[in-house]
This record gives C-alpha cells, sequence and structure tokens, in this order.
C-alpha cells in the first residue's frame, strides 16, 4: 500500500491550513501557520491575516507592529484602512488616527466609521485606563527640565491621549511652555492637521505672536514651502539622491522653525534656495541677496545647532 503523499508547505499551503484554522476557531494554529506564510513571503494579505488573528487575540500592539510594515496597502482601501484605525484605536494612537482620518480621500460614511472606532476607544480608555490617562497627562508637567530629545519622545507619547485632553494641554504648552522652536511649532502643526480654530499665543522665529491657527495649514501645502521645494529640485536634478535627500530633509527643518510664518517670511523663494545651497556648493553669492534672508537663514542654523548641545 503506497504512503500518503503530503503537499508542500509552500506560502499557499500555509496559507490554506491558516484559514481552516482559523473557521475552525483555532486563533493559535491560524497565527502559527500565517507567521510561515509570512516568513515565507511578505504578502499583503499574509500580513492582513495575521494582524487580523492578532487582533482576535487582543494582541493589538503586536499587530501595529506587523500592519504597519505594510502601512501603504492598509491606507489605500476603505475596508484596508477601517481595519488599521481599528487597530490604531485599540493601541490608543488616538492623535495619529485623527490626522490620518482627516486627510484621507474616503467617503463621508468610511470616516464616520473610523472616528467611531477612535471615539470608542477614547471613551473605554478614559473608563478603564484611569492610571494611564493621568501618568501620560503628567508628561507635560515634566517637559521643562528634559532634555531635547526626551521633550520629543513626551510629545510623542501625548499624542496617545484622546483628542480633547491632547488639545488642552498642547494649546497650554505653546502659550505657556518655553519649547525648543521645532517641538512647539509640531504642537501648532498637529492641532491644524486636527482642524482646531482656536487662536494661541505662541513663541516664533520672530519672537512671541498671537496665531489664529484657522487661518494655517500644515507646512507641506504651505505655498512658500512648495515653492522653495520646486526650485530646490530643480538646482539638484543631476545630483545623487542621497544628498537631495538630505537636503529636502533640511529644508523641511527650515520650515518647521519658521512655522507658521514661512509666507510671510519667504517671498522670494529663488533667492532662498541659492542662500540655502550656498554653503554647500561654495556659490558665490551676489551683492542683491537681501540681507533680510541671510540674517533668517543664519538665526534658524544657530536654532539646529543648539539643540545639539
Amino acid at each position: 500500500m503506497n504512503e500518503p503523499i503530503d503537499f508542500p508547505l509552500n506560502f499557499d499551503r500555509y496559507m490554506e491550513m491558516g484559514q481552516l484554522a482559523l473557521a475552525d476557531g483555532l486563533l493559535d494554529e491560524a497565527l502559527l501557520n500565517f507567521e510561515n506564510a509570512y516568513n515565507l513571503q511578505e504578502d499583503f494579505q499574509a500580513n492582513r491575516s495575521l494582524v487580523s488573528v492578532l487582533m482576535a487575540r487582543s494582541e493589538f500592539f503586536e499587530a501595529k507592529k506587523i500592519a504597519d510594515e505594510m502601512k501603504a496597502d492598509y491606507l489605500g482601501d476603505a475596508e484596508n484602512f477601517l481595519l488599521y484605525l481599528t487597530l490604531l484605536a485599540g493601541t490608543q494612537f488616538f492623535i495619529q488616527g485623527r490626522k490620518l482620518v482627516r486627510h484621507s480621500d474616503f467617503s463621508d460614511d468610511v470616516k464616520e466609521s473610523c472616528l467611531a472606532e477612535l471615539e470608542q476607544g477614547e471613551h473605554f480608555f478614559r473608563k478603564f485606563q484611569r492610571r494611564e490617562l493621568v501618568e501620560r497627562q503628567a508628561l507635560a508637567l515634566e517637559l521643562s527640565c528634559a532634555s531635547f530629545y526626551q521633550q520629543g519622545k513626551q510629545l510623542r507619547a501625548l499624542e496617545r491621549l484622546p483628542q480633547t485632553e491632547y488639545i488642552e494641554i498642547a494649546k497650554k504648552l505653546i502659550d505657556e511652555a518655553d519649547l525648543p522652536l521645532l517641538l512647539n511649532n509640531g504642537l501648532i502643526e498637529t492641532l491644524v492637521e486636527l482642524g482646531c480654530q482656536v487662536t494661541v499665543d505662541s513663541q516664533t522665529i520672530n519672537g512671541r505672536q498671537t496665531i489664529n491657527l484657522a487661518e494655517l495649514m500644515p507646512i507641506n501645502q504651505q505655498k512658500s514651502y512648495l515653492a522653495c521645494l520646486k526650485q530646490l529640485q530643480l538646482q539638484l536634478e543631476n545630483n545623487d539622491s542621497e544628498l537631495s535627500q538630505s537636503l529636502r530633509e533640511e529644508l523641511r527643518l527650515q520650515f518647521i522653525l519658521l512655522y507658521p510664518l514661512g509666507d510671510q517670511l519667504i517671498n522670494d523663494p529663488g533667492t532662498w534656495i541659492e542662500l540655502f545651497l550656498a554653503s554647500y556648493f561654495d556659490n558665490e553669492l551676489k551683492e542683491d541677496h537681501e540681507m533680510a534672508y541671510l540674517d533668517l537663514q543664519r538665526r534658524l542654523r544657530q536654532e539646529l545647532a543648539s539643540l545639539v548641545i
């Protein structure tokens, strides 16, 4: 009598066995098979199946870690977007979730479903994880004596607060805390991305000013930033990609420091980029370059240098 022939344990076979185990409610067995499939081939369907089983086991943080490996795929269609937002709600990444929903192009019905998931997560967090809520709120009180890098870490932790509590703390920090401009202006941009329409008294590159958030847009949508980025790309079209990427990142840092005054201060993108590149390529500066731009770029360099001291 012939011995039975085993099917080869390839990607498709592991996926099939995972689905069969899942249909029988065998989560541990399904998880093992989906993990084996994903280890053989980093396929989105395997990733999604693995994430779904982990969520069914209430292992939300591990599920988010796996999902983030293919985050772009989750953001590409409504069904996967809703799954990813459910995952963010389960891991208390409430502010990240709300920003994604606000800037997505999905239908109002999809957005409402996503917001409902986030609101349910916020309600659960307030009701059943009161201690963690208070601990996160207290991080704002510790910012003044922390290093720059620790401040950044604590501000990221604050983004895992529910929206109402986060906005209240962020406004207070902008109004009262003496944060580095890079962090202060990042807070302002986050409030803008959340659609806040309030007035804050904020430190800026030109001193403290009253800022109406309703009149602002995110940094990467500002006319001055987009114009300068275009000029930079034109200047760098024949340079290596690594240098180009580094300079684009530095330009973005400049406009974070200038925020929310970029459109007011930069009205000649061509000149700004010429000055910006001069120190890299030893370009000769023309006599008619505006002294105001030279002074402003000097202050930006000093601000960035102060962060690493």
